[in-house]
């Protein structure tokens, strides 16, 4: 099934037992982001706040922190995420113009009031206001005018006022030609989006259609309708949309603010005039809570199921991986053909990829999504005399606070494959599968 906006799929993880209702009043201020924020380190379902002082506005949160609600965004099992985003990748579905959208059922075009109006949270205790976590940012290049979409975190600085920071290379490229041209960049930030919106938004997809490829994951177009004040197509079954227009040549101090890198960071980033507010009858605010699982969520889906088509091209053998901590971190499950093959697997990742500071490999019988498991592998089939790797002088991540002058780092490599001439000595002890499904549907009862 496809989702039209988000209510429908926040209440398809309602009756899947994935959602979690709080009643309670919550200050939009550090209390809404304490609770996200214990949600997600409890590995919690997806949390609807419906009473957030002072507005009226509910907030929603952890929606996409876990594979399973991955998997119901994406309508397939946990264990086709990555084949199916790769599958649907190459064949996009164009989006769908359309006249009429609840989207527009209020309109505030003249004394527009952003923090008087919307839930926006603030996070982090050093945090220098509220932040904008998954405003959608729409916007065209003044010189082609091919439209893009992305996440950027957006500092709320005054009544009509965001700063932006442009984290991309395709929006940063069409904010320098609008400069270039001494004009405004025209944007649209929409809030409150379904899955396929928002998971087609973190794609690494320089240039590229993000809201064909949106349409491809929904399994049918997305539904646009035209912007009020920009020239622009907006999602039409979001729940919140600010236009307004990125000033050209103006910058201004944006941060502190906790980053998904678990610091907070300050930077000299554009500013965004706003013009317009508008949304649905009975809105809903959804956010990212930084450094968080429902941060990490979408962008290692994304990102691994790139990583997993390149890797197999060369290596064959690679069954499954996980990225963790941002993309830093990645474990790869492998069918050894010989004995080399793990660790020319560790030298190619950590070689190619600036991202991955730290790389583990280890055999199709350990799941790599239970990291108890790795740390089995670990303790029973590496030894560090023989099995780690430490590559020096490799570029790094730009959001790494702990790299050298010009991104330069270390990287590490860890092999955790067991010997292949000692199959028996480390064969993995298990239950009858038929059991195990037996044991599983009894317990559906109780837990």
């Amino acid at each position: 099934m496809s989702f039209r906006d988000l209510r429908d799929f926040i209440d398809k993880l309602d009756k899947e037992g994935e959602l979690i209702r709080i009643k309670e009043e919550l200050d939009p201020k550090f209390e809404i982001s304490a609770v996200l924020k214990e949600v997600s380190n409890r590995d919690g379902p997806a949390v609807l706040i419906e009473n957030v002082k002072g507005k009226k506005i509910p907030v929603a949160g952890n929606l996409l922190a876990s594979r399973k609600r991955l998997a119901i965004a994406m309508n397939v099992s946990e264990e086709n995420l990555l084949e199916k985003y790769l599958n649907v990748k190459t064949t996009p579905i164009p989006p769908k113009i359309v006249d009429n959208s609840h989207l527009y059922s209020h309109v505030i075009d003249n004394e527009v009031n952003i923090p008087e109006l919307l839930p926006v949270l603030t996070y982090h205790e050093k945090d220098i206001s509220p932040y904008i976590t998954q405003g959608v940012v729409f916007m065209k290049d003044p010189k082609t005018g091919r439209q893009t979409m992305g996440v950027h975190r957006l500092q709320v600085q005054g009544k009509d006022q965001l700063g932006i920071f442009l984290a991309s290379r395709t929006s940063t490229e069409y904010y320098k030609n609008a400069e270039e041209l001494d004009k405004p960049l025209e944007v649209a930030i929409v809030i409150g989006l379904e899955p396929s919106i928002i998971l087609a938004s973190t794609v690494w997809l320089p240039f590229g259609d993000k809201i064909s490829f949106a349409g491809s994951l929904k399994g049918e177009p997305v539904e646009l309708v035209k912007a009020r004040k920009v020239y622009l197509e907006v999602p039409a079954h979001a729940m919140i949309v600010l236009e307004g227009k990125i000033l050209p040549k103006v910058r201004q101090m944006e941060g502190p603010f906790g980053e998904s890198t678990g610091y907070y960071i300050t930077s000299n980033n554009p500013v965004i005039k706003i013009d317009l507010v508008a949304h649905q009858e009975n809105p809903v605010y959804a956010v990212f809570e930084p450094w968080s699982k429902d941060d990490e969520g979408p962008v290692s889906m994304s990102l691994g199921a790139e990583i997993l088509k390149n890797v197999r091209e060369i290596f064959p053998s690679v069954k499954d991986l996980r990225l963790l901590a941002l993309g830093s971190t990645i474990i790869f499950s492998i069918k050894q053909r010989n004995h080399k093959e793990a660790r020319s697997i560790l030298s190619w990742i950590l070689s190619v990829n600036p991202y991955i500071k730290k790389a583990i490999i280890v055999d199709d019988d350990v799941d790599i999504y239970n990291l108890e498991e790795v740390e089995w592998a670990l303790s029973s089939r590496f030894q560090a005399k023989r099995d780690i790797i430490i590559m020096n002088d490799f570029p790094g991540s730009p959001i790494d606070p702990s790299v050298g002058e010009n991104n330069i780092t270390s990287k590490l490599g860890m092999d955790a494959t067991k010997p292949l001439d000692q199959k028996v000595q480390f064969e993995k002890i298990k239950i009858p599968q038929k059991s195990v499904k037996k044991a599983k549907l009894i317990l559906k009862k109780y837990i």
